[in-house]
């Protein structure tokens, strides 16, 4: 009894300490800190975020890993995060870094902004090996670099990453967060032509996104599309016909589209001139895709080849 008494009271006094760890980063800048002992960091506070049963210090935690995982290349400690060593994960076949695995877990919480939090932190971990082998299969990587048209994503992260575009429409920071991520994903074929297949509906969750009021939002979701027409233009090009996307597109374009019309600036939680000036760059965003689209549609009469490059 006395044993478990002095565990538990370890536990908490760990704990309590890896959450100021966690304060200190959000509010100091990382590169001013001890460069190893920040890595040393980065799994002690992640598992911390995970076995916490507060919410504050989850969401405290995941806020520092944001901002450790933004620090500019190498990206050591994206690095560290998105491949943290699981042990207790081994057993369960789960794919890339246990890091990942642990923040995906993260947003089925059901406080919105611990999932805005795991969303932008995903976003920063999105050009890391171990985000790519989550959503994508190991062979992905290790098949002769030429992986055959056969490979499949991790279907159930895409349908969840897609579903929550509608989730988090209401959440601006959150909503630019995923698409962000999901824009990342979308260079990929193999991941693309998933995005653009009628069970997912991802290319529909998209065109919501530019048919709505917010710039930011739409300019992130425009990127989405971009990337899927220059990833698999025979598949995407059918889609985007059908979906009138070169007509709402155009509207961008000219301005005509209702995240243009007169909004307050307060409503997605930016300044007038920041607001201005992203839609100044969708205009100019729309222009391209336009061009894009356009040598898809006529890509997409060509004999489709080729699978995940």
């Amino acid at each position: 009894a006395v044993a478990d008494s002095q565990r538990e009271a370890h536990e908490a006094c760990r704990h309590d300490a890896l959450w100021c760890a966690a304060r200190v980063l959000i509010t100091t800048d990382p590169r001013l800190l001890d460069a190893p002992m920040l890595l040393g960091l980065c799994g002690p506070i992640l598992l911390n975020a995970e076995s916490s049963e507060q919410d504050l210090c989850c969401f405290e935690s995941l806020l520092a890993l944001t901002n450790l995982a933004g620090l500019p290349e190498p990206h050591e400690h994206a690095n560290r995060i998105a491949d943290l060593p699981t042990p207790h994960l081994s057993a369960t076949n789960v794919p890339g870094g246990g890091g990942v695995h642990i923040i995906y877990k993260l947003l089925f919480k059901d406080h919105t902004l611990i999932r805005r939090a795991v969303l932008e932190l995903l976003c920063n971990l999105s050009q890391t090996e171990a985000f790519y082998e989550y959503n994508m299969p190991y062979e992905f990587f290790h098949n002769n670099r030429r992986p055959s048209s056969t490979i499949r994503p991790n279907e159930d992260a895409l349908k969840l990453f897609v579903s929550l575009l509608e989730d988090v429409q209401d959440d601006p920071k959150s909503a630019q967060a995923l698409t962000a991520m999901l824009s990342s994903l979308c260079i990929y074929p193999c991941v693309a032509k998933r995005l653009c297949s009628h069970k997912l509906q991802g290319v529909a969750s998209f065109v919501a996104l530019i048919s709505g009021r917010d710039p930011f939002l739409a300019r992130r979701a425009l990127a989405c599309i971009e990337y899927l027409a220059m990833s698999v233009p025979q598949v995407s090009a059918p889609v985007f016909q059908k979906l009138s996307v070169g007509t709402i597109i155009k509207q961008l374009e000219n301005g005509s589209s209702p995240c243009f019309e007169g909004a307050d600036a307060d409503e997605f939680s930016a300044s007038q001139e920041a607001m201005e000036y992203e839609r100044g760059e969708l205009r100019d965003s729309a222009k391209q895709v336009l061009e894009i689209l356009s040598k898809a549609a006529d890509e997409s009469a060509k004999p489709e080849g080729g699978g995940c490059l």
